[in-house]
């Protein structure tokens, strides 16, 4: 009877692996599938830049946005777009494409643009906005020079075909990197792969506009939304982002954990088996030698070896088997912690003892009789080792792509 509980447990404990490993490396293979599927794609991505008298910086952006999956995750009907920073003056919609546009500084600074209609697979909406945008240079007065440091939003998830920067040249004394004329404006032009960023950087004199000492550039030329928030702000953001984490985890996690908990206690009921943990000791009383048999050097305390020639200092092992201790002193079991204890007077003798945690899957099954007030429990244990592998958008119709900033 306990061979075939054992069969049937390690049966079990097999299954489970091989079903835990399935379901987790389909779980995965499906969210790849999800993640990897490719919504939007920008055919063309310009933004013009003009620097007004008080040094802020009208920025016109004009973008052709391609729907290429309105299926997965719904048709096109608002986006964001990155901005430099908050301190974004005003903001003008130059299309009839837009319904709506406003700014929001959650988590990053963008432009939140609602469009006139729902944009379905294969079509394009093309929309112009534009932003007043302030607290964009960092001045450098050792150098006599004001810089101008600016990367457009981009797009995690999104390609770019075409990406054009165009900047005006006037006053311009310094620029990287390099670019082409176009006109009155200097230009840059590049395709960006999804998440990839573009920055550039201009030079003007001091003296070329209202440049305030106090103002600095506080987009950090690209940075994550982290730059435009204070210490306290920040942690609570990664708190929440990890708490978020965590509750997406456990919810992926649950088809695969609730059928491999009704399989457990189904099986734990029909069979009566359990998990449980025993500790092992083991005591051995040692006596050493009072000095060493080969140079007669004396023994370090704690030093199985004599640190002269390096022979062995233990005269005698004896291990204690608790069932039989006839002649040895009982006080030597009463040492249940990992370590060398004194065992007698006698300076040369101590009790070894080593303590190991085993793990078991324990069958009990038990019957009574009524009439002999008795019962009879039969057990059977058995150590198990069992090895499993596991590995580790626009975000629907409320969140088309993002940029963080």
């Amino acid at each position: 009877m306990n061979t075939i509980r054992k069969l049937l447990v390690d049966v079990f404990a097999k299954t489970a692996i091989v079903l835990t490993a399935f379901i987790v490396s389909l779980s995965l293979n499906n969210v790849k599938s999800v993640e990897a599927k490719v919504l939007d794609e920008i055919l063309s991505y310009e933004i013009t830049a003009d620097v007004l008298e008080d040094a802020s910086v009208d920025l016109v952006y004009n973008i052709s946005w391609k729907v290429l999956d309105s299926d997965s995750e719904g048709p096109l009907e608002w986006v964001q777009i990155g901005i430099p920073n908050r301190y974004c003056n005003s903001t003008e919609a130059l299309t009839s494409t837009i319904d709506s546009i406003s700014t929001e500084s959650s988590g990053g600074n963008y432009v939140v643009i609602y469009f006139d209609r729902k944009y379905y697979e294969g079509e394009v909406v093309d929309f112009s906005f534009k932003i007043n945008q302030g607290n964009l240079y960092q001045v450098y007065p050792e150098e006599n020079v004001a810089e101008y440091t600016f990367t457009p939003g981009w797009f995690d998830n999104i390609q770019v075909d075409n990406m054009v920067i165009n900047w005006n040249g006037n006053k311009v004394i310094k620029y990287e990197p390099s670019s082409l004329n176009n006109g009155d404006y200097l230009s840059w032009q590049a395709s960006l792969d999804m998440g990839e960023k573009y920055t550039v950087e201009i030079q003007y004199p001091l003296d070329a506009f209202a440049f305030d000492l106090s103002q600095h550039n506080d987009s950090d030329g690209g940075s994550y939304e982290y730059s435009e928030h204070n210490l306290f702000e920040n942690l609570l953001y990664t708190i929440l982002m990890i708490i978020a984490f965590i509750v997406i985890i456990f919810i992926m996690a649950l088809p695969v954990l609730i059928p491999l908990l009704i399989m457990y206690f189904v099986y734990k009921a029909a069979t009566g088996f359990s998990f449980t943990r025993d500790k092992k000791i083991t005591r051995t009383i040692i006596e050493y030698h009072e000095a060493c048999p080969n140079c007669g050097g004396a023994r370090e305390q704690g030093k199985d070896k004599c640190e002269y020639c390096g022979s062995s200092m233990i005269k005698s092992e004896q291990e204690i088997k608790e069932e039989n201790v006839d002649g040895i002193d009982k006080n030597a079991l009463k040492y249940k912690t990992n370590g060398e204890y004194r065992y007698s007077s006698d300076p040369n003798k101590y009790v070894r003892v080593n303590v190991v945690t085993v793990p078991h899957i324990v069958h009990t099954t038990s019957s009574s009789s009524s009439s002999r007030g008795t019962s009879c429990v039969h057990s059977s244990c058995a150590c198990a080792c069992a090895c499993a592998c596991a590995g580790g958008g626009r975000a629907g119709c409320t969140k088309k792509d993002f940029y963080r900033k």
